[in-house]
This record gives structure tokens, C-alpha cells and sequence, in this order.
């Protein structure tokens, strides 16, 4: 895995932290992908589905747009 696989799987990690922290959310599912794929495997994943996660639209709904992976995986 190179460096920016490795900080991309950290800020995976960070936003189900903080979504579990702040929001009182915990994806699960969102977590045992990146444990089994890696944060770019379960990004890669995520984003081949025909539909938004379930994850998504919780956090939509929250308003916590900045907890979404779609969010990391457009930042420059």
C-alpha cells in the first residue's frame, strides 16, 4: 500500500470514528469493509452499488455531509 492509500484508509477510519462519536452512528458495515478490502477496496465497492449506502443517507439526513466517504473520495 503506498502513502496516499494509507492516508486515504486513515481518513476512512476517522470518519466512522467521528461519526460514532459525534453522531452517535456506528456503520458497521462501513468498517468490516475497510478491515477485509482496505480503505480504497471498500471505497471501490461502495461506489460500484447502483444506489447510496444506507450509511449515506443516514448521514445526509443528519446534516453531516463531511462524514460521508463520497466527501473523501473528491477531495483533491
Amino acid at each position: 500500500m503506498n502513502k496516499l492509500e494509507q492516508s486515504f484508509e486513515a481518513e476512512m477510519r476517522e470518519i466512522y470514528r467521528r461519526a460514532a462519536t459525534e453522531c452517535d452512528y456506528r456503520p458497521t458495515y462501513f468498517l468490516q469493509l475497510i478491515d477485509e478490502r482496505g480503505g480504497l477496496g471498500a471505497a471501490k465497492a461502495l461506489l460500484a452499488k447502483p444506489h447510496p449506502s444506507e450509511g449515506f443517507g443516514k448521514l445526509f439526513a443528519m446534516g453531516r455531509h463531511d462524514l460521508v466517504m463520497e466527501q473523501l473520495v473528491i477531495k483533491p
